[in-house]
């Protein structure tokens, strides 16, 4: 049962723990590969791609189903560690002569005032690529984050132990984070002055509830990051990845 009133029904596959269905608001369906990694989740979808250690490489969400053509990869270090992240979004938009804008006028009946019907508009493909490098300490930890062709970064992080703490913004401005006790991020304030920037309502296994948002940052449910690119919405856990709608892992554990 979910806020509002809503009740989902899980199905399984016989024999194992793998959730194929879940009916509600909607119905949803899921596949797997050999090795129990879910590789298409209808709702959001998305096809997943795995690499010969059962490490999410990639996702490809088709132009059929959304309004854009995007694609994310991911790359590891020899550790299994997540050390890029590359978004690519595919979208159309016009080119070429026609339509609105260009000077030419129209009669109520669609066709230019000179009798001729205008040009029709031409839509052309582009392709906007965003890369993410991450910088990582021995123990795993990210402890700053690069975008494409910058030499400073995005954003710095501090600890305390494994517990992140404080961010630095690429304006040089400290925040620091009101974790929970599950290392939850509740709040995200400037060091300077105490101000609340962000604040963080979530459901029991990290959907989000509500949240309040000024400044960019994706450290949340369990401190870990959250990868909301073309509406993926999964938390990246170091090992394997978890839906928070789902309140599952989309592959089996490495070290079962």
């Amino acid at each position: 049962m979910f806020g509002g009133g809503q009740t989902n029904d899980y199905y399984y596959s016989s024999g194992t723990n793998r959730l194929t269905r879940v009916s509600g608001a909607s119905a949803d369906t899921f596949t797997y590969d050999a090795s129990g990694n879910m590789v298409t989740d209808s709702a959001k979808s998305a096809t997943f791609m795995y690499d010969v250690l059962n490490q999410m490489k990639g996702v490809t969400i088709p132009f059929e189903s959304r309004a854009t053509d995007d694609s994310i990869m991911f790359g590891y270090d020899n550790t299994g560690l997540r050390v890029w992240k590359k978004t690519i979004h595919n979208y159309q938009d016009t080119c070429g002569s026609g339509g609105a804008g260009d000077g030419s006028q129209e009669s109520e009946d669609g066709f230019g005032l000179d009798g001729f019907e205008p040009p029709p508009i031409e839509m052309c493909w582009y392709r906007d690529t965003g890369i993410t490098l991450y910088v990582l300490d021995q123990g795993g930890n990210v402890l700053a984050e690069y975008g494409q062709q910058s030499n400073s970064p995005r954003s710095k992080y501090i600890y305390a132990g494994s517990q992140r703490i404080a961010m630095i913004n690429s304006a040089g401005i400290l925040f620091f984070y009101l974790n929970d006790h599950l290392g939850s991020a509740r709040a995200l304030v400037r060091a300077a002055d105490g101000v609340c920037y962000n604040k963080y309502y979530m459901w029991s296994f990290g959907s989000s509830r509500s949240e309040t948002v000024r400044l960019n940052q994706v450290y949340k449910y369990t401190g870990k990051p959250f990868d909301d690119d073309a509406g993926l919405d999964l938390y990246y856990y170091g090992a394997r990845y978890y839906d928070p709608t789902l309140g599952r892992f989309l592959a089996v554990d490495p070290l079962a």
